[in-house]
């Protein structure tokens, strides 16, 4: 069932300037109408591209979190190693002095080159073991937009 719009306005019997200003109101309702669509539309693809490009960011910086929390553990743990080999060769140093005294002091000397060897060897092992290079890597597959603004913050167009 339609409306036959051109019935009613013969039935409302309107003058030319009354006709002109419906026309002029209708066409000006008809472009206000058009530019708000357009406008929402234009708001509601730039907060789709935000949002995509945040939860993007998102995940990259979980990404790099959990690789710099690696990164640091990884730092963390040659450290307390190390710590540990320092320890384990002035305790053996000391129980060497302790033990052998000034008895032999050839004895000594070398049982004491030993355990600097051996300390030097397990640092050696941590020194070419260490990986503490925590990596950018490339967005993944994300195009940031700048959108221009104006000195109130809206967008320009």
């Amino acid at each position: 069932m339609a409306i036959d719009v051109g019935k009613i306005i013969d039935k409302l019997k309107l003058s030319y300037g009354q006709l002109r200003s419906l026309l002029i109101f209708s066409i000006g309702a008809i472009v206000t109408v058009w530019v708000v669509g357009n406008k929402i539309g234009g708001i509601t693809t730039q907060l789709e591209t935000f949002n995509t490009t945040l939860t993007e960011i998102k995940k990259e910086l979980v990404i790099t979190r959990t690789e710099t929390t690696n990164g640091l553990n990884k730092i963390y743990t040659d450290f307390e190693t190390i710590n540990n080999a320092n320890n384990e060769l002035w305790n053996s140093k000391f129980g060497l002095l302790l033990e052998h005294g000034d008895e032999n002091k050839d004895l000594l000397k070398k049982l004491l080159e030993y355990e600097d060897k051996k300390n030097a060897v397990k640092i050696k092992e941590i020194n070419t073991s260490k990986d503490y290079q925590i990596t950018k890597k490339p967005p993944l597959d994300v195009e940031i937009i700048a959108i221009p603004v104006d000195e109130k913050g809206n967008p320009k167009k």
